[in-house]
């Protein structure tokens, strides 16, 4: 078994895994060998183990194998136990110094004992008052040095106790060695002849996966959006991926060698009711809280063979390849991506599109006016759903999602209120009749006027939005009755909602006054909800 050095050189992220490619390059002899490669992580696929290569050989065999063993104190565990060695050493060493000035202290102590309690008789002559000045000044000096040392050595030692305990804290926090799994590839191969073989094995990962996120700057000046198209992407698969040729694709995975199997596919009859779900889509409030709005979704990435359905399109910041359902995004300068789980911006495509501004409001719900911007996707990437940071002129002005747009398609963009229009909405009445003489009727009328004024000094389109009551009964009767409404134009729509749309230019400093009224009738026993 031939143990083969290898590296990881390309990967490619999808939504929820990885697919790594590591090569080798290694001179073999004649005849048949075994290539092992170790240290692989535990969160490799099954069945996704591939292989390829070059050079004068055949690949006979490729197996994934899974071995056990014990995770002894690594590197940090063992420079922890050389620190603690040194503690104990330095504990050793200043306990002995405490105990030789102890040592020394009782010295000094038996010394004065001795000179101050002789039996034998001292005559006067024998007594000399300096010279027993001096024995009593140098027993209190010298008392007073081994406190003053035996005091500071037992702080010493006291901290070194602490610096003890603390790391065996963490050496007991590192924990006792465990067992632990890790991959091996064996790869089979057979050379021809002596030389040179280049290998390549690719395999599936956990634990990986990438997102969009896009930063939108918008410049009210020079009428541009300055998207930056960013992935953000993290894995925990156990091995770093450093140096590497990066790409990001929205395909699927599928692993396998033969197709899934069908099964019986069955009907059965419910009734649904979808008449609440209608009513909260429809509702007007949703319309101020939309970020962004599109004629149509596309439908979901499919996976596909890249060198059969994707074609190369060249980028400014990255490459893309879009096959019918699915896309391939390919970083042009090699990442260094840790496996440590935390989230790795990666700049994808930064891009100036050329915008154009309106103006929405909703009266009845909000006294403002919301300013969005029309953008086409002028570049080849798709935009893919994901969270936005909007900035007009260079100030965050909030947190959104943006759905999926396709290249060349159009989509809106709220960029908050702007209080330079003003909104005003005035109930001016509401009143009722009694309608016939027999199956008396009750018929109630509601009539508003909606005000907008133009502060800015330039022309501004400005869509208004309200809305009629929608019945639900035969005996109930709801009736538009300003503005009158035949079909639709480019001044005045009506969806299936009953949502009024009306579209304005307003010049600058000017005024504009719509009146809206309708009537509803209905039995006059009848109670209605809502109204």
């Amino acid at each position: 078994m031939i143990n083969v050095n290898s590296k990881i050189t390309s990967v490619t992220v999808y939504k929820s895994k990885a697919q790594i490619t590591r090569t080798a390059e290694i001179t073999l002899p004649q005849g048949n060998h075994s290539l092992l490669f170790d240290n692989l992580p535990v969160e490799i696929e099954n069945n996704s183990l591939q292989a390829q290569g070059k050079g004068d050989a055949v690949l006979c065999d490729i197996k994934l194998k899974s071995i056990s063993f014990r995770d002894f104190p690594d590197a940090e565990l063992q420079a922890l136990n050389v620190e603690k060695t040194k503690l104990l050493d330095s504990i050793t060493e200043v306990k002995n110094q405490i105990a030789r000035l102890e040592n020394e202290k009782n010295l000094v102590k038996k010394i004065e004992e001795k000179l101050t309690h002789s039996d034998q008789k001292v005559s006067e002559m024998d007594f000399d008052v300096e010279k027993w000045n001096s024995v009593i000044e140098f027993s209190l000096k010298k008392m007073e040095i081994f406190d003053s040392e035996i005091f500071e050595a037992q702080k010493n030692l006291r901290n070194l106790d602490s610096s003890l305990s603390f790391l065996n804290e963490k050496i007991n926090s590192l924990g006792k060695p465990k067992s632990k799994t890790q991959n091996q590839a064996i790869i089979e191969v057979e050379m021809k002849n002596e030389g040179s073989l280049m290998l390549e094995i690719s395999y599936l990962v956990r634990n990986a996966s990438w997102f969009p996120v896009y930063d939108l700057r918008v410049s009210t000046e020079t009428k541009t959006l300055t998207l930056h198209y960013n992935a953000m992407i993290q894995q925990q698969t156990g091995e770093s991926w450093e140096n590497i040729a990066l790409k990001l694709s929205t395909a699927p995975i599928h692993i396998g060698g033969q197709p899934p199997e069908l099964a019986p596919w069955y009907l059965s009859s419910q009734v649904i009711s979808t008449r609440s779900e209608s009513f909260r889509k429809g509702k007007l409030s949703a319309m101020t809280n939309q970020m962004f709005v599109k004629e149509e979704s596309l439908e979901e990435d499919e996976s596909c063979e890249e060198d059969k359905c994707l074609s190369d399109i060249v980028v400014p910041n990255a490459e893309v390849k879009s096959g019918s359902t699915s896309v391939l995004f390919i970083i042009s300068q090699t990442q260094t991506i840790l496996s440590h789980n935390e989230p790795q911006k990666i700049s994808i495509l930064i891009k100036d599109f050329p915008i154009s501004f309106r103006y929405s409001a909703v009266p009845k719900l909000s006294p403002y006016a919301y300013l969005k911007m029309k953008v086409k996707n002028e570049s080849e990437f798709p935009l893919l759903a994901g969270e936005t940071n909007v900035f007009l002129n260079s100030h965050f002005i909030s947190h959104s999602k943006m759905n999926l747009v396709a290249p060349n398609e159009e989509f809106w963009a709220f960029l908050g209120i702007d209080e330079g229009i003003k909104v005003e909405y005035k109930e001016i009445k509401k009143f009722q009749k009694l309608e016939g003489f027999i199956g008396k009727k009750r018929k109630e009328f509601f009539e508003y006027l909606i005000i907008l004024k133009n502060l800015k000094k330039t022309e501004e389109e400005i869509v208004i939005w309200d809305q009629i009551p929608i019945s639900q009964h035969q005996d109930i009767i709801v009736e538009l009755l300003e503005p009158k409404y035949k079909e639709e134009t480019a001044f005045l729509k009506k969806n299936e909602h009953q949502f009024l749309e009306w579209l304005f230019k307003v010049k600058p400093n000017d005024e504009i006054r719509i009146p809206f009224r309708f009537s509803v009738e209905f039995p006059q026993e009848m109670y209605i909800y809502g109204l």
